[in-house]
């Protein structure tokens, strides 16, 4: 294995972790930890969404590197724009919440809250009750959050790196880089965890902590929407520093 390769590997490990820790990640962990009904189960659901989004990850890239599928560069200018309407949507969405004093807020990330949606239509649909709809999510409705998720996660940065460990090592060392992408972002979410179950823990039920955390989530949730819509994502600060 050349030092290039054992380079973009450290790399792949790098980005991968990066990518754990966007705010996305962290809104909906934080919000499978506050669900759970204990901490250990909080943190099994958080796996879960990590499992989740790693295998959508993983079924995306794969024939990228083995077929070679081509992804068509029009797919990122597209999905911007909407990526940058769904925040600002969901920023909004808590502004309000949070402006009509209704404190039994807790805050949700939109890929819970497509979740949620799709789950209260399908009971609807089939005429069940969908009173206790949104109460706990459970071990299969983590899992899905994550591959909701994982299925709008960027890809260009990862196709790059991916694209010249085939170049430096063939076929297997794209493959072995990878998986190494994932296993970072696998290891940033459970970072991210044990960090909010410690805080969890710190805060108690301290409800000024949580609007604290909500107004801030949502001010984000609008600037960055913003700047997606406008098509200048681009310009974002990169939360691996220069």
């Amino acid at each position: 294995m050349t030092i290039s390769v054992v380079a973009l590997g450290g790399l792949a490990l790098a980005l991968g972790f990066r990518h754990g820790i966007d705010w996305d990640h962290v809104a909906a962990i934080t919000d499978l930890i506050a669900g759970g009904t204990h901490r250990l189960r909080g943190l099994f659901f958080a796996m879960l969404y990590a499992l989740g989004h790693g295998t959508v990850v993983l079924l995306l890239g794969i024939p990228v590197i083995v077929a070679d599928v081509h992804v068509p560069g029009w797919l990122g200018r597209v999905m911007e724009p909407v990526v940058g309407a769904t925040l600002i949507a969901l920023g909004g969405w808590v502004l309000v919440m949070l402006f009509t004093g209704r404190h039994e807020l807790a805050v949700r990330s939109r890929w819970m809250l497509l979740y949620q949606g799709v789950r209260r239509g399908w009971r609807r649909l089939w005429r069940k009750d969908s009173g206790g709809a949104d109460a706990e999510l459970g071990a299969g409705g983590a899992f899905t959050v994550g591959v909701i998720h994982g299925a709008g996660a960027e890809t260009p940065t990862q196709l790059m790196v991916f694209a010249a460990a085939m170049q430096a090592g063939g076929r297997t060392a794209a493959l072995g880089v990878f998986f190494l992408f994932v296993a970072g972002m696998l290891v940033a979410n459970l970072l991210i965890s044990l960090l909010t179950m410690m805080g969890y823990g710190l805060a108690g039920r301290r409800m000024g902590w949580r609007v604290v955390l909500a107004g801030c989530t949502s001010v984000y949730s609008v600037v960055v929407g913003i700047v997606f819509l406008i098509g200048q994502a681009v310009g974002l600060p990169s939360l691996a520093g220069p």
